[in-house]
């Protein structure tokens, strides 16, 4: 009785009883030994006889004849037998296709009903689709797929062969079964497939498989979220495939948009410039940062009108970022924010000021001088700042709004034209400063004439504008020290005092206090007297003026003067008010004097004028013989060369000497002012000078010593 070994110990102990006592087989131990019946059970199977099988079977059979048994009921759908088998087994997949087998037989037996036929029988069977379909599932549960599929075939069922090879996904199988069939959708087993494929997370072979189907938005869609190893590359190989029609042009605009998020700038340019997605392109320069070639697809004639002009806002604050001020500054302008542009410049004279850049605080404030004037894109006579600037009047000090065109409030255009002059000056005083604070700079070259002319000349421009006030960063110590020291080598022993005594009033250290005083020694034996060369002389009205302007007030002058609105003040002509037009590469004064051509003349005739070339004769004789015949030389006015004093002329002639002349008469004799040069100094016949400029120039030089009179009966008295 081995118990462990699952032997029935009842019924050996049942035996062990029934054996007589003192007979042959008493005190023998019995054993049980199983018999299998599987030769009876395989002979009833041969005559399907699945009841007798069943009883035979259950006196003892292997696990295995039980589902051999199981399966051929099944496979001649005698269902009881069937699923009794399968229970001893323990086979529940069986168990659940046995009901569904047997659910779909009644289904189709009650179709038959309804038809008033019955199923086929006997060899019928074979041909029978739907049990044909049964035996193909039980091959496929039995893990015979190929002869399951072969036989769902028979069945005209190969779809049922589809699905289970999909299920298996054995891709491959599947479409050989569907290349062979009419009704199957090859696209669908692609998307089934393609599904798989995202269920076991191989997204690449995914969306390629979408791609082949026709669905390139859920690839795209699929590459964008998941982003698989290499989906850049998958998605160049989707927009290059793909049409650029109006279909597409979604999925074009995500598959550029995953491109630039890729920084595959040049194909989702190339994409952009196909779909004509301009705005999008510029999006992705101004992204990246690519201003040059946003700014060049901006200027672009075809895309005039495509892009807000507020683009240039960031372009701006990026350049400002580069230290390329000026050219944020041009981009502020071209954004229309006019307000950002000057408080940068503001920003930007600040800042040279506060660290001693006083060159680049002038070019600022010029800057600042030229926005203030210039119309914005909003008023009427703006341009388009792209591409040219507006007008801009060349002197604002002789415009009046109206006259000139301008639809401005006149207080505003007043206020403008203040501003402007202010601006100019400061940006006037700020660059000559800079060649005062480079004097006291290490290895800094000094040229003494240089220095005094700077120097004179910021202390005449300080003292005649805004009301005599000094700009930030300047300092009136070292302008008056330089022009002190300058003066006094020079021999502007007069200026040399006046600087000094202004020297005194100002705070300054001991040391230096102590020179400037030994300085101030030495000067009083100085004549009190400026060296005459160095006295400036108006170009305009041939005035010696003195070193030092004295009209340090502004106030009118009898004359409407439209370069000096009328001040005498400043670094100018004390006579007529003329400015003093200076080099600023070493300040010295340039024999040039201002005009403004009238309102009503074109820029064209203006230029014209200027380039006419004036005639004049080789010889004096010839000059006098054409003045008195009216066929002389051109008048700069246009005029006959007519000798009337009411039609009074500019002409210019030749001296003997060689020099030009410009006359307001025909006749230099008739000249007033000629005329009495030529009687105080005498003639060239007289043995005076041929040269009628240095007769009227000695002439002014003498008045202002009060060495000469205006007495005609005194000429000859010298220079």
């Amino acid at each position: 009785n081995e118990k462990g070994g699952g032997v029935d110990s009842t019924l050996v102990d049942a035996m062990a009883e029934a054996v007589p006592a003192d007979s042959l087989l008493d005190n023998t131990n019995l054993k049980m030994i199983e018999v299998p019946q599987s030769i009876p059970l395989y002979r009833f199977l041969e005559e399907k006889n699945y009841d007798a099988a069943y009883a035979i079977a259950c006196l003892g059979v292997p696990k295995e004849d039980w589902s051999l048994l199981a399966i051929q009921a099944a496979q001649e759908l005698i269902f009881d037998v069937a699923r009794k088998a399968f229970i001893r087994v323990q086979d529940t997949r069986f168990i659940d296709l046995l009901d569904s087998m047997e659910r779909r037989l009644m289904q189709e037996d009650a179709k038959y009903v309804s038809n008033g036929g019955g199923r086929p029988k006997g060899g019928d069977m074979d041909e029978d689709s739907l049990l044909l379909t049964f035996r193909a599932e039980i091959m496929a549960y039995q893990g015979f797929y190929q002869d399951a599929a072969k036989t769902f075939a028979r069945a005209k069922n190969v779809d049922a062969a589809i699905d289970m090879f999909a299920d298996l996904r054995q891709w491959e199988e599947a479409k050989i079964f569907a290349a062979s069939s009419d009704k199957i959708d090859f696209k669908e087993l692609m998307r089934r497939q393609a599904s798989w494929a995202e269920d076991v997370g191989d997204w690449s072979s995914a969306a390629d498989m979408y791609v082949s189907v026709g669905e390139p938005a859920r690839a795209v869609e699929i590459l964008g979220s998941r982003k698989p190893l290499g989906w850049p590359e998958h998605v160049i190989k989707i927009a290059h495939e793909l049409k650029h029609g109006p279909e597409n042009r979604q999925i074009l605009m995500e598959c550029a948009r995953l491109l630039a998020e890729a920084n595959e700038d040049s194909e989702a340019k190339t994409i952009f410039l196909k779909l004509d997605a301009i705005n999008d392109l510029m999006e992705l320069y101004i992204s990246r940062n690519r201003w040059p070639e946003a700014v060049t697809l901006a200027d672009d004639p075809a895309n005039k009108g495509k892009f807000d002009k507020s683009m240039f806002v960031p372009y701006a604050e990026w350049l400002a970022e580069q230290d390329r001020y000026d050219e944020a500054l041009a981009a502020y302008r071209r954004a229309g924010r006019r307000d950002r542009s000057v408080a940068m410049m503001e920003q930007l004279t600040y800042n040279a000021v506060v660290e001693c850049r006083f060159k680049d605080a002038g070019y600022y404030y010029w800057l600042l001088a030229e926005e203030i004037i210039k119309p914005s894109d909003e008023e009427p006579n703006g341009e388009n700042l792209g591409h040219k600037d507006p007008k801009i009047i060349p002197d604002i000090e002789c415009v009046e709004p109206a006259k000139a065109g301008w639809d401005v409030d006149p207080v505003l255009f007043a206020g403008k034209k203040q501003q402007h002059h202010e601006y100019l000056r400061r940006a006037d005083v700020y660059y000559a400063y800079q060649l005062i604070d480079n004097l006291y700079q290490p290895f800094s070259p000094s040229n003494t004439t240089s220095n005094f002319q700077v120097s004179l000349y910021l202390v005449n421009t300080l003292a005649g504008g805004s009301n005599g006030s000094i700009p930030h960063g300047v300092s009136m110590l070292r302008i008056l020290t330089t022009l002190a020291k300058s003066a006094k080598a020079l021999g502007a022993f007069k200026l040399a005092r006046y600087a000094y005594d202004r020297l005194l009033l100002l705070v300054m250290p001991a040391e230096e206090r102590e020179s400037m005083e030994l300085d101030m020694l030495a000067l009083q034996a100085k004549p009190v007297r400026d060296f005459p060369e160095l006295l400036p002389v108006c170009f305009r009205c041939h005035t010696t003026n003195p070193l030092l302007n004295p009209l340090l007030q502004t106030g009118g002058h009898p004359r409407e003067l439209c370069h000096g609105t009328g001040y005498t003040s400043g670094d100018r002509c004390t006579n007529c008010g003329h400015p003093f037009i200076r080099s600023f590469a070493n300040f010295e004064i340039l024999p040039l004097v201002e005009f403004v051509p009238s309102m009503d003349m074109e820029d064209e005739d203006a230029l014209d004028l200027i380039r006419t070339v004036k005639s004049s004769d080789k010889d004096s004789e010839g000059a006098q013989g054409s003045s008195q015949s009216g066929t002389g030389p051109r008048a700069f006015g246009g005029g006959k060369g007519d000798v009337n004093r009411n039609n009074r002329e500019w002409v210019e002639r030749q001296t003997t000497g060689g020099g030009s002349v410009l006359s307001m008469y025909s006749n230099p004799e008739e000249e007033p002012a000629i005329g009495n040069i030529r009687a105080g100094s005498g003639s060239a016949r007289d043995g005076g000078s041929a040269d009628l400029f240095n007769d009227a120039l000695n002439r002014a030089l003498a008045i202002q010593e009060g060495h000469h009179t205006n007495n005609h009966s005194s000429a000859g008295e010298g220079k």
